[in-house]
């Protein structure tokens, strides 16, 4: 029993002293720091092994449990990604991030208004520029109309 106890505990020791620890920091060509970057260790072929995101100083830190990562990808809006070989190294020192050359052409906000609205202890519709313009005669219109009732008063009691 005590045997198979200490086989576990040496397996235990030898899986955590095989982790390693990458830190680094990532910053855009001025130095500014980026926050809140995705930054993610990949295999020989770009499989993901572990990740992280940087901390308001733009410093990130994760263990690597195997030796299986040989690189790393750091990736923020607005900047292209980077690639980074780790190459037994466990400090990436500063990495620094390219603005992406992508630009908007235009951008185009669209808004209306509803076609029936309350103003103050009444409803009222547009009526122009909307299908009801070619409903017919005003009564036609108001009997489209949402809450309003035309038929006359004797129609509506029975």
């Amino acid at each position: 029993m005590n045997r198979l106890c200490s086989i576990v505990i040496l397996s235990l020791i030898s899986a955590f002293s095989m982790a390693r620890t990458l830190t680094g920091t990532v910053t855009d060509p001025q130095n500014t720091p980026i926050a809140f970057a995705n930054v993610i260790a990949l295999d020989n072929d770009s499989t993901f092994v572990t990740g992280t995101v940087t901390d308001t100083l733009g410093t990130f830190r994760f263990e690597l449990l195997s030796d299986a990562a040989t690189m790393i990808r750091v990736s923020s809006v607005g900047y292209d990604d980077c690639f980074v070989p780790i190459r037994g190294r466990n400090d990436l020192g500063i990495v620094s991030m390219s603005p992406s050359s992508m630009v908007l052409n235009e951008v185009v906000v669209k808004a209306g208004l509803p076609k029936t609205r309350i103003v103050g202890n009444a409803l009222v519709t547009s009526v122009g520029n909307s299908i009801l313009a070619n409903a017919g005669t005003a009564s036609d219109v108001l009997g489209k109309m949402p809450l309003v009732d035309t038929r006359s008063s004797v129609q509506a009691r029975q």
